[in-house]
């Protein structure tokens, strides 16, 4: 075989091998005496080359658990580190989503920089949030304490006191002079919760700021008449309004 049919045979198996690879060929037994170690090395090139193709097609497609090439593929090796740090950037991106907002990406760049932006942005939100909570739990606190201390004020007073929830016409709270009265009396008390009700719901209505409004009524229960004088206040009665 002439130096020149040489030369062609293994160029024709060089482009084979770059641009296309399924056909790749070469028989290196064919090739003369001296010839043989070239044709084994550009076997071996081959082979490193299409174990490269195929290790950079599956992260290509996000398969980070795809097996690593061996360690003599050098062709390989800044795959391998990206790999390396595409698999270490997933675990930190599950630390971020677990609420480690401490994890920060020293590689790849302009992409680090977007990463650890997005990170510092999502940090300051949640503390922004969880101040917001503590100051809400503070205030729902604080409201506990105001509306527990009003029950133990206003519980014996001689005025009647009585919290009603417009929507649904529970009673949240009745202190004692109005349970006094109020409890041998059942049916007074459902004319009078009907009546608040109506007045609420005249006030819901109305333009005019939430404020303490003073009315007048007259309720007839069993032939007996009860006159009464009504402050109405609305307000907030544990997470009722």
């Amino acid at each position: 075989m002439k130096t020149g049919e040489i030369a062609d045979k293994l160029f024709h198996y060089l482009w084979q091998v770059l641009y296309d690879p399924a056909k790749a060929s070469l028989d290196v037994e064919s090739l003369p005496q001296e010839f043989n170690d070239l044709g084994k090395g550009m076997v071996f090139f081959s082979a490193m080359l299409d174990e490269l193709r195929r290790f950079a097609a599956e992260l290509a497609k996000g398969n980070l658990g795809v097996k690593t090439p061996s360690p003599a593929n050098e062709l390989v090796a800044p795959l391998k580190s990206l790999h390396a740090n595409l698999r270490h950037l997933t675990w930190q991106t599950q630390r971020v989503a677990l609420g480690d907002y401490k994890q920060r990406v020293d590689f790849m760049g302009d992409f680090a920089n977007a990463f650890n932006a997005m990170i510092r942005q999502l940090d300051e939100q949640h503390v922004d949030l969880m101040n917001k909570i503590e100051e809400s739990r503070q205030k729902t606190l604080a409201l506990e304490q105001s509306v527990s201390l009003f029950e133990a004020i206003t519980m014996n007073v001689p005025q009647w006191i009585i919290v009603v929830e417009p929507d649904s016409d529970e009673v949240l709270f009745i202190n004692q002079t109005a349970n006094n009265i109020l409890k041998p009396n059942e049916a007074l008390l459902q004319d009078l919760r009907a009546w608040l009700k109506n007045q609420v719901a005249i006030a819901q209505v109305s333009e005019e700021p939430a404020t303490p409004v003073q009315l007048t009524t007259k309720i007839t229960v069993n032939t007996k008449t009860w006159f009464l004088s009504v402050w109405l206040h609305p307000m907030t009665w544990r997470g009722h309004n």
